[in-house]
């Protein structure tokens, strides 16, 4: 599970959608610079403070590993990317698979 923290700083009411990208800056294969996990559309009050939950399942980090003949995921860092749209990320985390 996945929390993040958003807050409209504007005047008026809103809804914004929030998007769950994630990277892979070490992979032992090439990789999308950013992949879609998730999103959330959601009304935001003037000056209202939200927590968006993801939950982002093992399997959706796997690739097919042609060696192994199964699926695999990368252990070590991936990047949890969040925004509005893929051109629009507003934080980053890095987290470590194991």
């Amino acid at each position: 599970k996945i929390s993040v923290n958003i807050k409209n700083d504007g005047d008026t009411d809103g809804e914004e959608v929030v998007q769950l990208y994630v990277s892979y800056p070490h992979s032992e294969i090439i990789r999308p610079a950013r992949q879609l996990k998730g999103f959330q559309r959601i009304a935001v009050a003037k000056g209202e403070n939200k927590t968006i939950s993801f939950l982002l399942k093992a399997d959706e980090l796997t690739y097919w590993d042609d060696k192994k003949d199964t699926y695999a995921i990368d252990p070590g860092e991936i990047m949890l990317m969040f925004g509005s749209s893929s051109d629009d990320i507003r934080l980053t985390k890095t987290v470590e698979l194991k």
